[in-house]
């Protein structure tokens, strides 16, 4: 992976990208979105991200106020679809495709632009560094091709808002901004190498991007999915860790409803009710835990304090074995079917809590 970033990192190069110049990367999230992503911020340059799924006059509007030099698309459906309405508007020094044939892209639209396939890139890259590292000139300087250090406030990419608030703003993220991210989740993600990460989430989206970087510094695998195989993917990878936004959470939550709710009538009535009992016993031993949210800024009394965190105990210990035989008859056939093992984080948003108390019964949690 590493070998391929800077292939594609020397490859730009070689057709001319400079530091600091602003690259267009319009494409979803795949293996090669992150390579694109790396290989531009190894020139030193840009990357404006965005996905295929923005209208392409807010893709046209983000190019043009980001000042971009050159565009790198997904796939020549996405391309064709840019081709009129987009293409002939912008000034493009030229054009890569990271997944496609070329060849697809319409012919009209690329008549004066020069187009390169993620072969291409790549090839030209690794010529590029070949020469470099058995160029004899540089060999006798002791170097094997030497560039413009980046430092860490420089500028490494520009994510736009969603624009609901108006015109998408552009958000300058310096290289310390992304580092930060990095350095600091694994205090929330104890994650180890081996361990199999599910990513579904457009990577423009900052949280992704970050949860996606942190995951190959510490030689975690990432499985690439999308909502619509969502549910398959989770049974047939059996991720160790999910990391998404609530909507995800909320839309397990309903499937699994969906499923109880489609059971035989004794069979579901049972479900229920271990159900209920799992989340007054997760209450309870919150309470003796001493870990309830609160939003009273005023500290109860010793006494009131004392007083809950008995009741609290007997009602856990009364509980805990129907809680038990819930988590082998409900819980077990829930945790089963998502294929979660170690834990689902959310972020980015405000998660129910009724979503929030459900998943909380889960051991990955």
């Amino acid at each position: 992976l590493e070998q391929q970033i800077l292939d594609f990192s020397h490859g730009l190069r070689a057709i001319g990208v400079a530091p600091d110049e602003k690259l267009a990367l319009f494409a979803d999230n795949s293996c090669r979105w992150l390579v694109a992503d790396q290989g531009i911020m190894a020139t030193g340059a840009i990357n404006v991200v965005r996905g295929t799924k923005s209208s392409d006059e807010e893709l046209f509007q983000i190019y043009s106020h980001s000042e971009s030099i050159a565009l790198v698309v997904d796939s020549p459906q996405f391309f064709n679809r840019l081709a009129e309405s987009f293409i002939s508007r912008i000034n493009a020094r030229f054009i890569v495709l990271l997944w496609g044939d070329k060849s697809s892209l319409n012919s009209k639209a690329v008549m004066d632009i020069p187009v390169y396939d993620y072969n291409d890139i790549t090839e030209l890259g690794r010529e590029n560094r070949n020469a470099l590292c058995y160029s004899s000139e540089l060999f006798e300087q002791g170097q094997q091709g030497v560039f413009e250090a980046i430092g860490p406030e420089d500028v490494a990419t520009l994510i736009y808002t969603s624009g609901t608030g108006g015109t998408p703003k552009g958000v300058m993220l310096t290289h310390r901004n992304l580092l930060h991210q990095i350095n600091n989740l694994w205090d929330i993600v104890p994650a180890v190498p081996g361990d199999r990460f599910l990513s579904m989430l457009p990577p423009w989206h900052a949280y992704e991007r970050s949860t996606e970087y942190f995951i190959f510094t510490h030689g975690i695998q990432q499985v690439y999915t999308t909502v619509k195989h969502l549910k398959a993917d989770l049974q047939h990878h059996q991720p160790h860790y999910i990391i998404s936004v609530p909507l995800v959470y909320e839309t397990l939550y309903s499937s699994i409803q969906r499923q109880i709710s489609a059971s035989p009538p004794a069979r579901k009535t049972v479900a229920l009710a271990l159900i209920k009992i799992s989340l007054l016993f997760m209450e309870a031993k919150k309470i003796y835990e001493g870990t309830v949210l609160s939003n009273s800024p005023v500290k109860p009394s010793f006494i009131f304090y004392m007083f809950n965190y008995l009741r609290a105990r007997i009602v856990a210990a009364l509980l805990w074995p129907l809680h038990n035989l819930a988590k082998m008859l409900v819980y077990k056939k829930i945790h089963s079917s998502i294929g979660i093992s170690k834990a689902g984080i959310s972020g980015g948003g405000s998660l129910p809590m009724h979503v929030d108390k459900f998943f909380e019964v889960e051991d990955w949690q």
